[in-house]
């Protein structure tokens, strides 16, 4: 009689289980950022947080703790951020102001010049004349 380790089919699927065994059929697990972007969160939920920005623990008598790995490096980041940004906004904010005052001057040697090239003449001046001497 023959062992049934011996048959074929079970000797197949020992082999396709061997091969099988390292290859995982299930999906992987991403992340939905079109969900998490509807509701304005960061893209990688571990870059922003209180899980990422506040202390592990804290003592009783409420001192400080000492900053965590990478804290640090993140506090200052955000600092060269906010420095950055700070001054950035104050150079927009002087061009606006330069730009409104370079176009203020420019339309008022527009109109210096308008007024003096465009004179009174003819009619009017005469009119004038003729109204001066009549009240005389």
């Amino acid at each position: 009689m023959a062992s049934l380790s011996s048959t074929p089919f079970l000797q197949v699927s020992k082999v396709c289980h061997q091969v099988l065994r390292d290859f995982h059929v299930s999906t992987a697990t991403c992340l939905n950022h079109k969900w998490r972007k509807e509701r304005k969160l960061p893209s990688n939920p571990n870059s922003f947080g209180p899980l990422t920005n506040l202390p592990d623990y804290s003592f009783q008598d409420n001192r400080p703790v000492p900053y965590g790995t990478n804290q640090k490096k993140r506090i200052d980041q955000q600092r060269e951020q906010f420095i950055k940004i700070k001054e950035l906004t104050g150079q927009i904010d002087h061009a606006v102001k330069r730009h409104a005052l370079l176009e203020r001057q420019e339309e008022e040697r527009r109109k210096q010049i308008l007024d003096s090239k465009l004179k009174e003449k003819g009619s009017k001046l005469i009119s004038s004349n003729v109204q001066a001497s009549r009240d005389e």
